[in-house]
């Protein structure tokens, strides 16, 4: 009895779904993907588009063990894993991603979300990798492009490739129209290799022209933050990390730029507010960060809590951030 009950629950369930769906959307699926639509892909899309994350995840799971080799199949587990590290499942997104850049699928965000994780856990190299693969199959990809510099900048590539970065960006930019929504992009990238290792005031002409524009990319905000705290112009730094944290906050590195505000100031000490903040970027990088986590450590020990900073530092040796092996990226 409870089998035919549970089978008609089921019947029912798909006819509803069915009933649920436009023609205009059995037609494009028909036209994308030469087969019927997977029910349980659709309802997960449907959860997706609602931000109920979770639902989606059982849906995309369902989908892709009763349909592996479908068409659609890279195109759901991308989606599987957006979700996953939407809650912060990061260990299992990144097992799954692997298995799409293993069979060299031609779908940029497969790659971009993974290295966007491997960013968020500080793990700068392996980012490098992951997008030098991207970049062989798309290599006029602006987005592509921009966190190829973030994470080359930011882990201190090789001389060698920090020229070819440069010569990358401008041929790039001779390319690309100015009225291209994703320009304003370029132009941070720019401004960022310009800020560290060309001239520094054009860089900072650029990215003011940047932010001056209407739709200004978040990057730029977080670049100008992060200039001003390296040059020593705390309230600017913390003004513009402010704004940040409050377009996006569940971003870590807006608190994170406050945090050491606060710490480097000597106008404004104040190691208990850095405590509350560097919490705040390690809680929104899950605590598996170690760059945040040793900025926890480094604001405790400065309110004088060490028994706390102690305990932290020990989970921060857990994920301490690998060393950059130039050898690494030489076929980058």
């Amino acid at each position: 009895m409870h089998l035919l009950q549970s089978s008609t629950k089921r019947a029912d369930s798909f006819t509803a779904t069915l009933r649920a769906l436009s023609p205009n959307l059995l037609i494009l699926w028909w036209k994308t993907w030469k087969s019927l639509p997977i029910i349980s892909w659709l309802r997960a899309a449907g959860h997706f588009r609602s931000g109920n994350f979770g639902s989606a995840i059982d849906f995309y799971r369902h989908g892709l063990a009763r349909h592996p080799e479908h068409r659609a199949a890279d195109y759901a587990r991308l989606d599987f894993c957006y979700c996953l590290y939407r809650i912060g499942h990061l260990a299992e997104a990144e097992k799954e991603l692997r298995i799409l850049v293993e069979k060299e699928v031609r779908i940029r965000d497969v790659y971009l979300l993974l290295a966007e994780i491997e960013l968020l856990l500080g793990r700068k190299t392996d980012a490098v990798l992951t997008i030098a693969r991207c970049l062989k199959v798309f290599p006029h990809d602006v987005r592509t492009n921009y966190l190829y510099t973030r994470a080359l900048l930011a882990c201190g590539g090789p001389a060698k490739h920090i020229a070819i970065l440069r010569e990358r960006l401008y041929a790039l930019r001779a390319k690309i129209d100015v009225r291209d929504t994703q320009a304003a992009l370029l132009e941070t990238a720019i401004a960022s290799y310009e800020l560290q290792h060309g001239q520094k005031e054009q860089g900072e002409k650029l990215l003011s022209r940047v932010l001056a524009g209407e739709d200004f990319p978040y990057e730029a905000l977080l670049l100008k933050a992060e200039w001003y705290l390296d040059s020593g112009r705390f309230p600017q730094a913390r003004k513009l990390a402010e704004r940040a944290m409050s377009i996006d906050p569940n971003h870590p590195e807006p608190p994170a730029l406050l945090a050491q505000s606060y710490l480097r100031d000597e106008r404004i000490y104040e190691p208990s507010w850095a405590v509350a903040l560097a919490e705040t970027a390690c809680k929104l990088s899950f605590w598996q960060n170690p760059i945040y986590l040793e900025l926890l450590v480094d604001a405790l020990e400065r309110s004088g809590d060490h028994d706390s900073a102690e305990l932290f530092r020990e989970r921060a040796s857990r994920y301490t951030t690998r060393d950059f092996h130039a050898e690494k990226v030489q076929a980058a």
